[in-house]
């Protein structure tokens, strides 16, 4: 899996457009030997707040934890931001 996108930290990745987004998390969802769980969910009107972890390897040892930003409008994301604590290698 790509995860870096070639922007170096502090700022990360940036990822724009649907089918952009829909293509990253789709390779996230379909990598084997990985899990993404949601720990809270916060929504307050059209702005959610999701704390999450994701574990990879075999044994799921590894993990990172991350919070997610969104904006959602007529039941459609219009806005995602996403923030890791910690690194993917």
């Amino acid at each position: 899996m790509r995860y870096g996108r070639g922007i170096p930290p502090p700022d990360g990745s940036r990822i724009v457009g649907r089918s952009e987004c829909l293509n990253f998390w789709e390779e996230l969802i379909n990598t084997p030997d990985t899990q993404f769980t949601p720990e809270l969910v916060s929504v307050t009107g059209e702005n959610a707040v999701i704390l999450w972890r994701f574990e990879w390897g075999r044994k799921r040892k590894t993990h990172i934890r991350g919070v997610n930003l969104m904006t959602v409008r007529e039941g459609l994301i219009t806005e995602a931001l996403g923030y890791v604590k910690g690194s993917l290698s």
